[in-house]
């Protein structure tokens, strides 16, 4: 592992030294190099968390295979993001030009970041599944330290597709009303799933959404593109289809703007994002995985392809790591 040979080494040569008599006498002896336990945090793509949850950083240390016991995950810091992506820190308040100082930590020592989400209202030992960025440190952060934080999951692979019909109610003329992500009408055996999705990531979870007026409203949560969602409070009382998808047919909620049924037009939009898995859930963060604005007549059982986003469309972060007291 990265770091395991360099450290084994220096594990070594300081047990030949005190084997020696040849150790430091640290009171009278010039002061060490310092730590590199600043760094500088940039995200891009990624949006605040709402209240009761809250970003985290930590680090690994590297392996030196000496331990029984595996390297832990050490936190560092917890923080939330303003509009303009500046860090705020648990308090709310502005971190300077973010840069994150006096980590518990010298980075050097470390081999790998990693950013969770995390809920807030008490100390955290483990890291939570919902890993939303990672990457390695550098072997040597004097002469490289600006590791990029990426998303580790893949998607972007095969067609993808809905349609427009509202299987859930008797009323013919509001077929516009729901939305399934199906690839086939009327959708019969799995291989009708309109979504390429493989399932969920560990602590993660799909959902979809539509944007109707200046409202975005849910199509429901779903860790499969089989199987369909895990609530469907909007359908009415007929048989649904077993994949992912909602009837807008009954139970609006209070304060959207319009009220049910209704029908998708131009201009709307459709998306799918990966969600943490959080109960009761963030709500207002996601990773929008796919999408698809309408433009001009909608037609019901049209298959209708979705677009994936690009790999720049996802979170990612820098984080430049600097000695203590770097400019």
């Amino acid at each position: 592992m990265k770091k395991s040979f360099a450290r084994l080494t220096m594990v070594l040569s300081a047990v030949l030294l005190v084997s020696a008599g040849c150790g430091k006498d640290k009171g009278n002896g010039p002061d060490g190099p310092k730590p590199f336990n600043e760094a500088v945090i940039t995200f891009y793509m990624t949006s605040p968390l709402p209240a009761g949850f809250a970003f985290e950083l930590w680090a690994k240390e590297a392996d030196t295979s000496l331990s029984l016991s595996p390297p832990v995950w050490m936190p560092l810091i917890r923080f939330n993001l303003n509009s303009s992506g500046g860090l705020l820190d648990s308090n709310g308040a502005q971190i300077a030009d973010n840069r994150v100082k006096n980590l518990p930590v010298d980075l050097d020592d470390y081999d790998s970041l990693q950013i969770t989400i995390e809920r807030t209202g008490g100390h955290v030992a483990v890291p939570s599944q919902n890993v939303l960025l990672h990457s390695y440190i550098p072997s040597d952060l004097t002469i490289s330290h600006l590791p990029l934080l990426e998303f580790p999951y893949s998607f972007g692979q095969g067609n993808s597709f809905f349609m427009m019909f509202s299987p859930t109610d008797t009323d013919t003329s509001d077929e516009l009303s729901g939305l399934w992500f199906v690839s086939q009408y009327p959708p019969g055996p799995p291989q009708d799933s309109g979504l390429t999705l493989p399932p969920a990531p560990a602590g993660w979870v799909y959902e979809g959404w539509v944007r109707h007026g200046n409202s975005w409203l849910s199509t429901g949560r779903f860790r499969r593109a089989v199987g369909g969602d895990l609530d469907n409070p909007f359908c009415g009382v007929g048989t649904k289809p077993t994949f992912p998808g909602e009837d807008f047919v009954q139970n609006a909620p209070s304060g959207i703007g319009f009220s049910f049924p209704f029908e998708m037009t131009g201009g709307d939009k459709v998306r799918v994002t990966l969600e943490p898995d959080l109960d009761p859930g963030t709500g207002s963060f996601g990773v929008d995985l796919l999408t698809y604005t309408f433009a001009g007549s909608i037609v019901p059982m049209t298959l209708t392809p979705l677009e994936w986003s690009s790999m720049q469309d996802y979170p990612r972060a820098t984080v430049d790591i600097q000695q203590a007291g770097g400019l």
